[in-house]
């Protein structure tokens, strides 16, 4: 019995030493995919990666450049409301109070929609080739395990015909 355990500990480990190639096989295929998708193929994985953080930096990079804009801009518009409350004092009173809030939020609320919509679209795209190069990928593993299935079937097949034909000579 434990020359069994022996050996089916042993059929594993074979089994677990062709399977880390293979893992390592498609993650490499799977980095390349993404590379070719996203127009750097004739980049270095590490180069792709420092490609990919920059690419992830611009974004915050421009967000800083237009959060200082809009700092500037509401300086501005601080300067020329003083001088405007001089001249309506009421109605600037009310609008401060009353009209601006919504206004303001309704605007930010614009700002972060159209920013959100923007990101979620490149990843709608990047997604979608990903994922036809996966489904294209699961698809050939199919086609390999019917073929692996059949070809067992007929030895199984194969193998009851013997069996049968063994029983029936020794009859």
């Amino acid at each position: 019995m434990s020359d069994l355990v022996s050996l089916i500990i042993e059929e594993v480990e074979r089994s677990e030493k062709d399977l880390y190639p293979k893992a390592d096989n498609l993650i490499k295929v799977e980095a390349q995919y993404i590379r070719v998708a996203m127009g750097h193929e004739d980049e270095t994985l590490d180069e792709f990666v420092e490609a990919h953080k920059t690419c992830i930096n611009e974004p915050h990079n421009e967000f800083e450049n237009v959060k200082t804009r809009l700092e500037a801009e509401r300086e501005k518009a601080l300067r020329l409301e003083q001088k405007v409350n001089v001249l309506t004092q009421g109605y600037q009173m009310r609008a401060e109070r009353q009209l601006l809030p919504p206004i303001e939020l309704t605007l930010k609320q614009m700002d972060t929609s159209g920013t959100e919509l923007e990101c979620f679209q490149a990843l709608q795209r990047q997604e979608q080739l990903a994922a036809s190069h996966r489904i294209n990928g699961l698809w050939e593993e199919v086609q390999k395990q019917k073929e692996l299935e059949q070809t067992m079937q007929r030895r199984y097949g194969d193998l009851v015909a013997e069996l049968e034909r063994i029983q029936q000579l020794h009859h």
